[in-house]
């Protein structure tokens, strides 16, 4: 370990050992009702959710009543949850249009944020709506680590109670501990990152541009000019001119990887792609009748994600540096896409899929395909996956997601 890392050790340490008088001491008036500092702040919250709850702040039992009352609170949150996400389709706050959860996921998922366990089976960026991030996630954040505090809290209690059984009572416990602990924290935590830029917004997710923009030439290789057509754009095109900078300038062993649409299931569900697939597996659920797309006349070179992964390691190599087109050299429309992936499950896009002009980008990239040949001749490298492949290989995930038997299904 390096000396930092030792710096670092004790500087921990120091600030834990400092920290525990204090706050042991203000934990102690919390759950001891004495008053602790912030008490008129604080106070009159507590107060207020007690009359309006109906808990006697008084009253306390022992561990059979102080667990039983832990479970019916857990099971009930736990349970809320799972009806949030199951239902979310068909709630507000939901810009990326996310469909109720299916039964086991959404299960999983308030099981997982109801016991503190956190483990994110879904992809958070297309399966969750922003109402139940903040109803389950967000909440469950607060009310499962107030468990935990809590249950800390009446086993220190039961420790120091020698004349009594009683260890107090959960639910009195369970409103101090995220009144007066955990609101305090987040209400610092958010005077701390607001001010960074770290902010939520209510808006949908923001839309990429690719680095070529507007098509100069077709295909596009590694010296066609770049035409960005957002900020997003103008920033890939800084981060590629200063790499290459910094590999002629200083020789740094830096390489350009300019990839072209390169898709798998994991890609978020905003994407045209992944739009359309789970739009597919919704109509067969029944959850939807139709699908929303913008213009069906725009052209990409989309591949599978994996091989240009490959792609990207081949790259790093070779014995020099150097900048790569990677790409199938082949471009479909978005109509075309709609075509393939309804036709493999033996409906007629037409019926299904409806143009809305929201979706329609200001300046929008009319046509793109890359020319790979480069990469073939030094890395070895062509794609392999076909364009009805990737189609293919996206909808059956999204059908298996959706609990659909892919192989069941007309044409699957």
């Amino acid at each position: 370990m390096t000396v930092w890392g030792w710096i670092e050790i004790a500087i921990v340490a120091a600030v834990v050992t400092l920290l525990v008088k204090p706050v042991g001491t203000y934990l102690y008036k919390v759950f001891e009702a004495k008053k602790p500092f912030g008490d008129r702040v604080f106070g009159p919250v507590e107060r207020l959710l007690f009359r309006f709850l109906s808990i006697d702040p008084r009253a306390e039992y022992g561990w059979s009543g102080y667990i039983i009352r832990m479970i019916v609170l857990d099971f009930t949150i736990i349970f809320i949850g799972y009806l949030i996400l199951r239902m979310q389709g068909h709630l507000p706050l939901n810009p990326i249009g996310a469909p109720g959860m299916r039964p086991d996921l959404a299960f999983n998922t308030s099981i997982s944020f109801g016991t503190n366990t956190n483990w994110q089976a879904y992809a958070g960026e297309t399966q969750v709506s922003y109402m139940s991030q903040m109803l389950v996630m967000t909440t469950c954040m607060f009310t499962s680590a107030a468990s935990g505090l809590v249950l800390g809290i009446a086993f220190m209690r039961s420790l120091s109670r020698k004349e009594t059984h009683y260890i107090g009572n959960y639910y009195v416990d369970f409103i101090r501990a995220i009144v007066r602990v955990l609101l305090p924290l987040a209400i610092i935590l958010t005077l701390i990152i607001v001010p960074l830029g770290v902010i939520q917004t209510m808006k949908g997710p923001a839309k990429v541009t690719t680095l070529e923009g507007k098509a100069q030439e077709i295909p596009q290789t590694e010296t066609t000019p770049f035409y960005p057509r957002s900020p997003y754009a103008a920033a890939k095109a800084y981060a590629f001119y200063i790499t290459r900078n910094y590999r002629e300038a200083y020789g740094i062993f830096a390489v350009n990887g300019i990839l072209f649409n390169h898709e798998s299931p994991r890609r978020g569900g905003t994407f045209v792609t992944r739009k359309v697939t789970r739009g597919v597996a919704a109509i067969l659920k029944g959850e939807q009748e139709h699908l929303f797309l913008g213009n069906l006349d725009a052209k990409r070179d989309w591949g599978y994600a994996p091989e240009y992964v490959e792609a990207m390691w081949l790259m790093l190599q070779q014995p020099q540096p150097d900048d790569y087109v990677i790409a199938t050299g082949e471009t479909h429309s978005v109509r075309e896409l709609c075509e393939v992936a309804f036709g493999l499950v033996g409906l007629d896009w037409e019926h299904h899929v409806r143009v809305d002009e929201r979706y329609f980008r200001p300046t929008e990239v009319d046509e793109l395909r890359g020319d790979a040949s480069k990469a073939a001749a030094v890395l070895g490298w062509q794609a392999r996956t076909t364009f009805r492949g990737l189609v293919r290989l996206m909808l059956e995930h999204d059908l298996a997601d959706a609990g659909i038997d892919a192989g069941a299904v007309t044409g699957a």
